[in-house]
């Protein structure tokens, strides 16, 4: 019994297909792009002072990351399951450090936390849709207790409520939790689909 679960998971990881480093790669760049546009915007245009050089210094990060892989690596490359997971990793990553520079959770942004999470659910097996849930949660979590000051009017502080801030993380940690398991469910749907699908062609063939 055991075997044949293992055989038919393995049978819908191989039908999901691999991801292209090229497509992690164009999203990283579409985050680049709006994070920089929402930072110059917050600090100059609205005025609200912010810590410029740690947010900059974080979205650089993301930005040497895809100049070395398009550099190192074809465009075209397949990436593992392991690699597509450590590279939605690290977009968990450098999006909370980004969010703790500017407020953690009291950031409207951090809703953003959902996106990776939605994509790793859509192409990774179980195990790893899994881990980086956990690893979001966990840093929703740490955001929630730990953050440096949501810029503001100068001279003023924003502060909110125990209460307020805790109605915060959880409605993030359910989204993130309900979006992965949603992603991951309708991805396995299409899988089973396909598969089905094959099965019904290799017998009229036969």
């Amino acid at each position: 019994m055991s075997h044949a679960l293992a055989d038919s998971q393995g049978a819908m990881n191989a039908l999901r297909g691999p991801v292209r480093l090229r497509t992690l790669t164009a999203l990283r760049w579409l985050a680049v792009v709006g994070q920089t546009a929402a930072i110059v915007v917050v600090h100059f245009a609205l005025g609200f002072p912010t810590p410029l050089g740690l947010c900059l210094g974080a979205i650089a990060a993301s930005a040497w990351l895809n100049l070395f892989t398009i550099l190192r690596f074809s465009p075209q490359r397949f990436l593992s399951d392991r690699e597509a997971a450590a590279f939605i990793a690290f977009d968990i990553i450098q999006l909370c450090s980004l969010l703790y520079f500017t407020g953690g959770l009291h950031n409207p942004f951090s809703a953003l936390i959902i996106a990776p999470v939605t994509i790793a659910a859509s192409v990774l097996p179980l195990r790893y849709t899994a881990a980086i849930t956990a690893l979001a949660v966990f840093g929703v979590s740490v955001l929630s207790l730990i953050h440096m000051p949501i810029p503001w009017h100068p001279g003023e502080t924003l502060e909110f409520e125990t209460i307020y801030k805790a109605g915060v993380w959880a409605a993030l940690s359910f989204s993130v939790i309900f979006f992965a398991v949603y992603a991951h469910r309708i991805a396995a749907e299409s899988v089973q689909m396909r598969s089905a699908l094959a099965a019904t062609q290799l017998v009229l063939a036969r």
